[in-house]
């Protein structure tokens, strides 16, 4: 990545100091593109090239982006424990009413029995339609504890890679 100046890696709104600020998002985007492209068991290596008036002051650049991607590595994580948390509480109250509603389907089959065929014109599809009701109930904790984890997992990955990439700074852009 060649940058006319040392500041543009960084955002210019972000009031912390060089080491914990954050990464300019057009800059991170490009470098989190560039490591996906690259094979998943390859190392990376980031190559920064500085004007050589700002060489001097790169030092403490690798060490920036190394802190950058922890800090999202961070993030996706607690994301990652919130998908699952939310998946098991998802989990937990769809069982609940799925035995509500596969017992409330019970019982308007079971009333359907004892009262003949006048009930059988509307109880009938009413008991059906709860028993799709029950598995639709949990299409969402199957959705978060099958589905939604694997691009958070695998964004993970990729930070991991950046977080131990090898980052050098090269003077004479």
């Amino acid at each position: 990545m060649s940058l006319r100046t040392l500041q543009q890696l960084f955002y210019s709104l972000d009031p912390s100091p060089f080491r914990d600020r954050d990464l300019d998002p057009e800059a991170a985007k490009f470098i989190i593109e560039e490591a996906q492209d690259r094979a998943s068991d390859e190392p990376l290596r980031i190559m920064l090239h500085v004007p050589t008036e700002d060489a001097s002051r790169a030092d403490f650049v690798p060490g920036a982006i190394h802190n950058y991607f922890a800090l999202m590595r961070q993030s996706e994580e607690r994301r990652l424990r919130e998908i699952f948390r939310e998946g098991r509480w998802a989990l937990a109250v769809g069982m609940v009413a799925v035995f509500v509603i596969f017992a409330s389907a019970e019982f308007l089959l079971a009333y359907l029995g004892n009262h003949g065929q006048s009930a059988s014109s509307w109880l009938h599809p009413l008991a059906d339609s709860l028993v799709v009701l029950g598995w639709v109930v949990l299409w969402r904790p199957a959705e978060l504890l099958l589905y939604d984890w694997w691009p958070v997992r695998r964004r993970i990955r990729l930070f991991r890679r950046l977080e131990a990439a090898t980052v050098e700074c090269l003077s004479g852009a």
